[in-house]
């Protein structure tokens, strides 16, 4: 067996080296090694100096994996003990909440709002473009709370690629850039045919790209990766409540799509209204122009006689 060296945790100086413990034995059994050591308490009501620990509060990390082999751990905590009554508790992670708040709010209520507001509010709201106010600026908050959530991940990890939730990160960083590219996108949508005229090439790829490429898929693989990530931090609860609220939001994304199109038929739309009613106004209007040109050509023409043409006309007398 090889040598076996202890070293105590804490915070140290830059370049200081890690203070060496030494073991009180070291046992070797059935291909496990476990190693046994002792530190000081320190009396009650002192300070804590170095080398020392407070019974009530005394932080431990633990790392888990289920290889017997060299390898980093698959899944790592930090725990508060209290030796005096042996009570424990999870240490929290300010970061971690953090990230996971800022990404919920975008990925697990800003998104679903904008999306829903732009597939199914057009018939609602009509052309006053109620419905693309809200869309753009409830999306311009998911894209803050996506930067921000991503920015407090980097923090976190440092280096983003360990291999400790890689898939998380991986997903994370694809979802971070497709929502990053997201305003460009939409800035190009202006280089294409405009709503009411017939779709050209560059319309039709935007819609694709804007909608399904990147809105839909930035929605699904973010709810999903707040999965994942709730998963490997073992909150089962949260982990299950983000589940149900993905399948609820699909299953209103299949009722709205089914029922949206009965709703406006039954409900005509306001610019629909407006549009009919335009109509109205011009169809009134051609009559009108239409009247004044006879009255015109009669006064021009006038009546035939047998000697020629007998114009009449009756004009107002006004009172001196």
């Amino acid at each position: 067996m090889g040598q076996i060296v202890v070293r105590q945790l804490g915070r140290y100086a830059p370049g200081e080296v890690l203070r060496e413990v030494e073991p009180d034995s070291v046992v070797a059994n059935n291909g496990w090694v476990t190693v046994t050591w002792t530190r000081p308490v320190a009396a009650g009501g002192a300070a804590h100096p170095a080398g020392t620990v407070d019974p009530a509060a005394l932080s431990v990390l633990v790392a888990e994996g289920s290889s017997r082999t060299f390898a980093v751990h698959a899944e790592r905590k930090s725990l508060t003990l209290d030796l005096l009554t042996g009570s424990s508790a999870a240490a929290g992670n300010v970061l971690h909440t953090v990230h996971g708040l800022l990404m919920w709010l975008s990925f697990g209520l800003c998104m679903p709002v904008a999306i829903f507001s732009s597939a199914f509010g057009r018939g609602c709201c009509g052309k006053d473009a109620r419905w693309f106010s809200i869309h753009r600026a409830v999306n311009s908050v998911a894209w803050l709370l996506t930067v921000g959530g991503f920015s407090v991940a980097l923090l976190m990890t440092g280096v983003h690629f360990d291999t400790t939730m890689l898939g998380h990160k991986l997903i994370g960083l694809a979802v971070a850039v497709l929502v990053l590219l997201q305003p460009l996108i939409a800035y190009l949508r202006k280089f294409g045919s405009h709503p009411g005229e017939p779709k050209d090439c560059c319309r039709k790829a935007f819609e694709i790209i804007h909608k399904y490429c990147i809105g839909y898929v930035c929605l699904l693989l973010g709810l999903a990766n707040c999965v994942l990530g709730l998963h490997h931090l073992r909150l089962r609860p949260l982990m299950y409540a983000v589940c149900a609220e993905a399948g609820l939001l699909v299953l209103a994304w299949l009722a709205l799509k089914i029922l949206n199109p009965a709703f406006i038929k039954a409900h005509p739309s306001s610019d629909k209204k407006q549009g009919v009613s335009e109509k109205g106004v011009e169809m009134k209007g051609a009559a009108k122009n239409a009247d004044e040109g006879a009255l015109e050509k009669q006064l021009s023409t006038g009546a035939q006689t047998g000697i020629g043409f007998r114009h009449s006309i009756q004009v107002p007398i006004q009172p001196n």
